[in-house]
C-alpha cells in the first residue's frame, strides 16, 4: 500500500482583538435643536451620574428634538456592535425617548432601545448589544437616531458610543522539520512542499 501526503498544515485560531470604542463624528438635526455652545465631542465622555448638571458636559436636546449621529470607523471587518449612551430626562410616561440603529442591508431604523426603566431626572446608562446584521454603511459609517415624542421638555446627552470587534482570521502554520520514526522517506522533495495544498482527485 502506498500513502502520498500532499499538505499538511495548523490552524491556530487568533484571539479576537479587545473591542474598540468610537464616538460620534457628526450630527444631522432632523427637528428640534441641541441648546448651548457644546461640541460633539463632549459625548465622548461618560461623567455625568445621579443629579449632577455639568453643563459642558452634555449635548441638550429640546423641541420633540430628532437627530442622527454618524460614528466613522476604520476599514476591517467588524462584529459584535454594542451602542452605550448616557442620559436624563422625563419619565417615561412623560415623555419617550428612542435609540435607533440604522439597518443598512434592509434601508430601515431599527429600535434597540428607550428611557422606560429610567428615573425622572437622574442619570441613566444603557448598554444594547445589536444582534443583527447590516449595522455598517459600504463607506464604514455607523448611524445612529435619538429622538422625542413629544415637546414635553429637553433631554440631555452626556454620552454616545459603539464598541465593535474586529474579526482577526487564525494564523496558518505549516511543518519546519519531521523526525522519522519508522519507514522512510522516498524522493529528495523538501519538507516545504507540505504548504500547498494542490493536489485533487488521482493527481
Amino acid at each position: 500500500m502506498r500513502i502520498a501526503l500532499f499538505g499538511l498544515l495548523l490552524f491556530i485560531a487568533s484571539a479576537n482583538a479587545a473591542p474598540e470604542t468610537f464616538f460620534p463624528s457628526s450630527l444631522r438635526i432632523r427637528r428640534g435643536s441641541s441648546v448651548g455652545d457644546q461640541e460633539i465631542s463632549a459625548l465622548s465622555t461618560n461623567e455625568q451620574t445621579g443629579t449632577e448638571d455639568n453643563w459642558s458636559s452634555y449635548l441638550e436636546l429640546s423641541n420633540n428634538f430628532r437627530g442622527d449621529f454618524t460614528i466613522q470607523v476604520p476599514d476591517g471587518s467588524w462584529e459584535s456592535l454594542n451602542v452605550h449612551w448616557n442620559m436624563k430626562g422625563e419619565a417615561y410616561s412623560s415623555q419617550r425617548w428612542e435609540m435607533f440603529v440604522r439597518n443598512f442591508d434592509e434601508g430601515k431604523w431599527t429600535k434597540i432601545g428607550d428611557n422606560t426603566d429610567a428615573p425622572w431626572w437622574v442619570w441613566f446608562s444603557q448598554s444594547v448589544p445589536v444582534s443583527w446584521n447590516g449595522w455598517l454603511s459600504s463607506s464604514n459609517k455607523i448611524k445612529l437616531r435619538f429622538q422625542a415624542a413629544n415637546y414635553v421638555d429637553v433631554c440631555n446627552l452626556d454620552y454616545l458610543a459603539v464598541e465593535i470587534t474586529k474579526i482577526v482570521p487564525p494564523t496558518v502554520y505549516h511543518p519546519s522539520s519531521v523526525n522519522v520514526v519508522a519507514g522512510a522517506f522516498t524522493g529528495n522533495q523538501p519538507i516545504e512542499v507540505l504548504s500547498t495544498n494542490e493536489q485533487t482527485g488521482s493527481q
